[in-house]
C-alpha cells in the first residue's frame, strides 16, 4: 500500500490470492488460507487434469473429489458474484469519497491513473491513509482475476478491511436497497479500470 503511484501488486497476482499474502490485513485475526492453497500441485491440480496444457478451470476433474462438476461450478459462481458486487460497493465509496474532496470521482485513484485520463492528480499527501489501503485491497482483488474463487475467505477479508478504513473517514456506504448489479456490468467496470492501469504502465515506461 506505500505506493502512491500505481497499484503495488504484479498483474495476474493469483498465487499471492491463493496463499493469502499482500493485502492491507487490518489489526485483526486472518482467515489466510483455504483447502485451495494445499492442493497437491496447487494450480496444476485443478486447471491441469490429465496434464491439459489449456489451463481453463476443470471442475469435472480439476475439482474431483472435494466437489463434484455441478457442485464446484455453482460455487464458484456465488462467489464470484458476491466479491464482484462487494468490489462495485467499495469502488462506489471511494468515489464518492473523492466528488465530496476533490469535485472528481477519479481523485481516490493512484497518480497515474489519473494522469492517464488527462487529470493533474491531486497532491497524495492530501489523500487519507484509509483511502490508499482500500485502493490498494481493490486492485490486490482485482488484479488477482479470480474474484474470490481461488481463496474467498482471503477476499471477504480484505473487502471488510477496506470497508472498516472507509468507515473511519467517514465514506457513505452505498444504500442498503441496491439491488445486485450483473456481473458483466461490473466486470465491463473493471476492464476500464485494468486499461486504465496498464495505459499508466505504459506512459510511465515511455517517460
Amino acid at each position: 500500500a506505500a505506493s502512491t503511484s500505481r497499484p503495488s501488486m504484479h498483474d495476474s497476482n493469483q498465487m499471492n490470492m491463493l496463499l493469502g499474502q499482500g493485502g492491507v490485513e487490518g489489526s485483526g485475526p486472518v482467515l489466510r488460507t483455504t483447502a485451495h492453497a494445499e492442493a497437491p500441485g496447487q494450480c496444476v491440480k485443478c486447471h491441469m487434469p490429465d496434464a491439459r496444457h489449456s489451463f481453463t478451470v476443470s471442475y469435472d476433474k480439476g475439482c474431483a473429489p472435494c466437489h463434484t462438476a455441478a457442485d464446484a461450478a455453482a460455487r464458484a459462481a456465488t462467489v464470484k458474484s458476491e466479491i464482484l458486487n462487494g468490489l462495485l460497493a467499495l469502488k462506489t465509496r471511494m468515489e464518492g469519497w473523492a466528488t465530496a474532496h476533490y469535485g472528481n470521482d477519479l481523485f481516490w485513484e493512484y497518480t497515474s491513473n489519473i494522469t492517464a485520463e488527462g487529470f493533474t492528480a491531486p497532491a497524495q499527501s492530501g489523500v487519507p491513509i484509509q483511502i490508499k489501503r482500500a485502493r490498494h485491497n481493490y486492485y490486490f482483488i482485482v488484479r488477482s482475476s479470480d474474484y474470490g474463487v481461488h481463496n474467498a475467505a482471503y477476499c471477504r477479508h480484505l473487502l471488510t478491511v477496506a470497508n472498516e478504513n472507509l468507515d473511519a473517514i467517514g465514506a457513505a456506504r452505498p444504500a442498503a436497497s441496491r439491488g445486485k448489479v450483473s456481473n458483466d456490468v461490473i466486470l465491463a467496470m473493471i476492464k476500464k479500470d485494468m486499461d486504465r492501469v496498464h495505459r499508466a504502465e505504459l506512459n510511465d515506461i515511455e517517460q
